[in-house]
């Protein structure tokens, strides 16, 4: 391993990050830290936002970040630009929040676990106008022109017991029951295929039941196929090759998280509980853009979240907050961020060359004394190599990389991320090591 430094008095050119995902910007919930990471396509901002008790669900909605809090039963409305809180509107008390859905007329309509109702919250106003009992233990929310689906996991908390799992109907504008679907074991989420059909993810009773996916016409309301999985998933996605993404944790001694695979459209199995897709470890939320192919799916126990394509290849891995559980893309129409994303207090150049053979340099500029660390990970996320680990005064240094691993043994060849942090603040970066 080669590693030197030097300090000189040299002008720093800022250049631009390469992106590792086509620029998808998102934003990622850490429910354990409480805050919220945001990716720009090039660097991460971890704990960007402080959120409240046990935040449960995110949206993006144009210039704003919804954040819906169990714990303390609240949304929280972000600029999601300056990451200020905007607005809070107050849910009922214990009714623990949990699942929330854009409706036209700049409305929210949000699931209430524990009281068995819905809310309908009116985001011009910031007041809820609305609640009415639906299913027991509601979850999963999906609005499809005038009505609203619910997923009804019939979870009793009194025995700890599954009932009858139910798809329960609602007109939007009324939020009256309008009919109800029996679905297998603890339906949790819900998604619209492509050629309208509505797609069911069951997650079962953890130990006696096991994964489903139901078909569902959202015109007759009834069942038209069923999809065994197999596990205990607990979230679904849709990507824009028409493969639906699975989160199917991965939890304690199993060696990897787990990701299933299906297509959408003839509602094929191509990886299940015999055959997952393995990355990370305890995969809890999976998010995909409808117009590229692949997803992002976060691993809770890591504290990373990967973009994944349907052979299992991880082409991104970013490292996030603690205990990450959701994700949220940003929309392509939505505006970009316009504010300096480099703190003033330094400067950090990308690594170069890069691809690189048989060394790559990367160069940081501080204006004041700084703790810097800075270490390579595999897409794994394990540390190859550690650079850098101490207080450093103003000035530049410049780190190099040769490709060996902290047990001076030549890396292999491929994808490897260099994670700087200065101080509190974090920033990642895509290296190519060509052997």
């Amino acid at each position: 391993m080669s590693l030197s430094r030097t300090v000189s008095q040299i002008l720093v050119f800022f250049l631009l990050l390469l992106p590792l995902s086509g620029s998808q910007q998102l934003y990622v919930l850490n429910s354990l830290a409480e805050t919220a990471s945001y990716w720009n396509g090039t660097e991460i901002f971890n704990d960007a936002a402080t959120l409240g008790l046990y935040p449960n669900d995110m949206l993006v909605m144009g210039d704003t970040l919804l954040v819906l809090n169990s714990g303390s039963h609240n949304l929280q409305i972000f600029d999601r630009f300056s990451y200020a809180l905007v607005g809070n509107i107050n849910l009922p008390v214990n009714s623990n929040p949990y699942e929330m859905a854009l409706a036209e007329g700049n409305q929210l309509i949000i699931s209430l676990l524990q009281s068995n109702q819905l809310a309908r919250v009116d985001l011009t106003n910031h007041s809820v106008t609305d609640t009415i009992s639906t299913g027991l233990s509601p979850e999963g929310i999906l609005i499809v022109g005038d009505r609203i689906f619910v997923t009804s996991s019939s979870f009793n908390w009194n025995d700890w017991s599954y009932g009858q799992g139910k798809i329960i109907v609602h007109n939007l504008a009324t939020l009256a029951v309008e009919g109800e679907i029996l679905v297998p074991t603890n339906p949790q989420k819900i998604l619209q295929s492509t050629d309208g059909s509505l797609h069911v993810l069951c997650t079962g009773d953890y130990f006696s039941t096991f994964g489903k996916i139901v078909r569902i016409n959202p015109t007759s309301l009834t069942v038209s196929d069923t999809l065994e999985l197999g596990g205990s998933p607990g979230a679904m996605t849709l990507d824009g090759d028409g493969v639906v993404y699975v989160a199917a944790g991965g939890w304690g001694t199993e060696p990897a998280g787990l990701v299933y695979t299906y297509t959408a459209a003839d509602f094929t199995l191509l990886h299940g509980s015999e055959n997952p897709l393995t990355v990370g470890h305890g995969i809890m939320s999976v998010s995909a853009n409808p117009h590229t192919a692949g997803a992002w799916v976060a691993s809770f126990d890591t504290d990373q979240i990967f973009h994944i394509i349907a052979n299992g290849d991880v082409t991104d891995v970013i490292i996030v907050g603690d205990g990450p559980s959701k994700i949220a893309l940003v929309p392509e129409n939505s505006s970009g961020l316009t504010y300096n994303e480099i703190p003033d207090t330094y400067t950090l150049s990308p690594a170069y060359p890069n691809p690189f053979n048989p060394r790559t340099t990367i160069e940081i500029s501080l204006s004041q004394v700084s703790h810097v660390a800075m270490s390579i990970f595999n897409v794994n996320g394990q540390v190859v190599m550690q650079l850098a680990a101490s207080d450093f005064a103003p000035g530049t240094y410049r780190f190099h990389w040769d490709g060996e691993t902290m047990n001076h043994l030549p890396a292999a060849s491929g994808i490897y991320f260099l994670e700087t942090r200065v101080n509190q603040d974090r920033s990642i970066q895509k290296i190519t090591l060509i052997r």
